[in-house]
């Protein structure tokens, strides 16, 4: 969702994979690899079942998606992470920080090509910075909003200094680097979200260089790239009006890599040549709660202002069955917002602490809140005669089982859902255009291994109408936010973001339902070279596997 997540010639006139079974035309006459002594391109084809993007602009974007399939493609780091989880250089070829650790001096690698032949500079990588900073770009502004001064020391080197040492500071490089002679041409807030690049000019390893709507993306490898010429000569993104039509085309050799859900897993194990890959994920899905206090919420005050409310619907949802019948057993229950993957900041509750299967204990906290009485349809209402009938807004493609699975257990404890299914640009719109004009949504994030703060940001005030969705306010937890990214000794941090979790546990502004663990399905008797980050249980679609992925 929402997090923040990653193809030059005429446009042609394409029927889509999904539509008839036929994939784009290769690109054109540039130079390719040949497959097995063949003229034809290397074309590696990655089949989605997904809503169109939102954007191809990396700074007004809000959906996964588009970082899949457009940003990661052209707009890269300073830093990243290896598939051993250690900072590696990337548009930076090296930095260090001062002894007070507020000057950090950053190298930025040379030789670097925008793909329009423009060479990379520190000019662009400061423009980039200042473009967040000085408009206050909300996607990335909180991230850096400490840095104090960024200037240029010479073509290569930047100097960047923060009011205050920052923990956090990888926060700071993973943001993405903009070419100045393409984007100066944008001086407000406005502009620059609302700015559009037909060209996608970018330092990555692919080129765009068509797509048609709901049907393609395409790309072709960079052969100036600066970490070397992909394998492959391109790469093409399908979407598919399902997942049954999808299936269909990797049986039929038409995509060569796509996600599989648990019910298919049986039948597509047993296509000959197709190898699997199970996976965990940071990405997980919440049950959240209009907390919004101002006047203009839509929402049912009830939901926001009786925790009791939301702490009974978490004792009363089965998570083991949940889990079983709405993934087929390939997600796992998680209780903080940090993901149990994400070491060593995520976090459990105690045996005393946890709210486990229990809706007698529902039951009770409903009561002791003054939600006695059962009317004749089973649902509870107080002295007052509010009831404890709630909306949900759900996007069907991804949360229709869950939703369904919580609305029976939620209506076994006296409370009613009146599900709405709707997109995912429709859930967006609902709750950021519309005054939130629901009581309860489905929705997920996914989190970073790289720090943990992005995904804490999302519960603080300052993000209220901005990446929050679920508009929740908590000074205690906005002191221990803004406390823990100056905390360099990781002891000290890891205990004030323990802290943080444990009162968004108690105050319920959502209910974990669980994380992903996805399986990805292969042709593995024509492709080698994938390359799985994390390493140990990652997935083997990265871009460091695009472009590293070869024919056989």
């Amino acid at each position: 969702m929402k997090k923040v997540i990653a193809l030059l010639l005429a446009a042609m006139m394409v029927i889509g994979l999904a539509a008839c079974g036929q994939t784009p035309a290769p690109a054109g006459d540039e130079p390719q690899q040949e497959v097995q002594g063949s003229d034809e391109p290397v074309i590696f084809r990655y089949g989605l079942f997904n809503d169109w993007m939102d954007s191809k602009n990396p700074y007004s974007s809000s959906w996964a998606i588009s970082t899949t399939v457009y940003h990661s493609n052209h707009y890269e780091y300073l830093v990243r992470l290896n598939p051993a989880l250690e900072q590696e250089g990337f548009l930076a070829e090296s930095w260090s920080v001062s002894e007070d650790g507020m000057t950090w001096t950053i190298n930025v690698r040379q030789g670097v090509q925008w793909t329009d032949g423009e060479a990379l500079t520190a000019d662009d990588v400061v423009f980039s910075y200042k473009a967040v900073l000085e408009n206050e770009l909300p996607r990335f502004y909180s991230e850096i909003s400490s840095i104090t001064d960024i200037v240029a020391v010479d073509e290569y080197t930047v100097e960047l200094t923060t009011s205050v040492p920052r923990a956090d500071y990888i926060n700071m490089f993973i943001m993405p680097i903009v070419p100045e002679h393409i984007w100066n041409v944008n001086e407000t807030q406005e502009d620059f979200m609302n700015f559009f690049d037909p060209n996608l000019i970018g330092t990555g390893p692919f080129i765009f260089v068509d797509e048609s709507v709901d049907e393609f993306v395409r790309y072709k490898a960079n052969d100036n790239y600066w970490g070397g010429r992909p394998n492959i000569d391109e790469l093409i993104y399908v979407f598919f009006a399902n997942d049954d039509i999808k299936m269909q085309a990797l049986a039929a050799g038409e995509i060569d890599i796509t996600t599989i859900t648990a019910a298919q897993f049986d039948s597509v194990s047993a296509m000959e040549g197709i190898e699997t890959v199970e996976y965990g994920t940071l990405s997980f899905t919440e049950m959240g709660f209009n907390m919004w206090q101002d006047e203009a919420s839509k929402g049912n005050p009830l939901i926001r202002d009786v925790k009791e409310i939301r702490q009974a619907i978490d004792y009363a949802i089965n998570y083991d069955e949940l889990i079983e019948f709405a993934k087929g057993g390939f997600a796992n229950h998680e209780y903080g917002l940090i993901p149990s993957l994400a070491k060593p900041y995520a976090w459990t509750p105690d045996a005393d602490t946890m709210r486990g299967f229990d809706p007698q204990k529902g039951i009770e906290l409903l009561e002791s809140a003054g939600f006695t009485t059962v009317d004749g349809d089973g649902i509870r209402s107080n002295d007052a005669g509010e009831k404890l009938s709630f909306r949900a807004s759900v996007i069907e493609g991804s949360y229709r089982d869950a939703a369904l699975l919580i609305q029976g257990y939620c209506k076994d404890i006296g409370i009613n859902l009146d599900i709405t299914f709707v997109d995912s640009a429709r859930q967006s719109d609902i709750i950021y255009e519309q005054d939130f004009d629901t009581d309860i949504y489905f929705w997920g994030w996914t989190g970073d291994y790289e720090d943990p703060g992005y995904i804490l940001s999302i519960m603080t005030t300052e993000q209220v109408g901005g990446r929050s969705d679920c508009f929740y306010s908590n000074p205690a937890y906005d002191e221990l936010f803004n406390a823990q990214i100056s905390m360099v000794d990781q002891e000290e941090r890891i205990a004030a973001v323990t802290e943080m979790q444990e009162i968004i546990y108690e105050d319920c502004p959502y209910l974990l339902l669980y994380s992903n663990a996805n399986v990805l399905a292969y042709n593995g008797e024509n492709w080698e070279g994938f390359i799985r980050q994390p390493a140990e249980f990652g997935s083997i679609l990265t871009m460091r596997s695009l472009a590293n992925v070869s024919h056989k």
